[in-house]
């Protein structure tokens, strides 16, 4: 609940079917707002049912893959959403599946987001390069899910040696890439005032 504050402003990207994002929308209350980013397009469909089932009217979702750069489009894998199991959570970034449009966490800088929450299967740092300004203006807690297999697979791992499919320089490129392209911004603890 210190988290989510009543009235507060967040994002949760890669909101999948919307579990978070009927928590977040719930805890903010009505005077509050949840911007909900999913771009598998059966799967938002469910989140909009999900919203719309809970009678919350303080979410808006966006169907779009979060970027380092605002424009054209990603291709999804392709995913058989009726195959006795599937894991729709897991599905990124790839080839031959459905063209989805890209956008960045810098649309919504003006406003005053405190939380987001950003499950992209490996896409983190392009989406947090493209929500920079956001970052650095208004400090948002961040929760993210980092897992290192997603993010090898998206040439951005972050343990062992070099990946060579994406020139990586060994462990801890990315953040201190990240703390280059983002001057003014440094990660902080949720205790540490604003």
């Amino acid at each position: 609940q210190a988290l989510l504050p009543p009235g507060a402003t967040v994002i949760d990207a890669g909101a999948n079917l919307g579990h978070h994002t009927v928590v977040m929308a719930k805890a903010v209350g009505p005077g509050g707002l949840v911007i909900a980013v999913e771009p598998q397009r059966l799967v938002f469909q469910q989140l909009c049912a999900n919203v719309f089932l809970n009678g919350l009217t303080n979410v808006h979702a966006f169907r779009c893959a979060l970027g380092a750069t605002a424009g054209g489009v990603v291709h999804l894998n392709p995913v058989d959403y009726f195959a006795p199991w599937v894991n729709i959570g897991d599905t990124r970034v790839g080839a031959g599946g459905e063209a989805v449009p890209v956008g960045i966490l810098d649309a919504f800088q003006d406003l005053e987001i405190s939380f987001i929450k950003l499950d992209v299967q490996g896409s983190e740092l392009a989406a947090l390069r493209g929500g920079a300004a956001t970052l650095r203006r208004h400090r948002p807690l961040l929760f993210l899910e980092i897992e290192e297999p997603h993010l090898r697979a998206m040439g951005t791992g972050t343990r062992g040696g070099p990946d060579p499919r994406s020139g990586d320089r060994g462990p801890g490129a990315e953040t201190e890439h990240w703390r280059s392209s983002c001057p003014g911004w440094s990660w902080r603890s949720p205790r540490s005032s604003r």
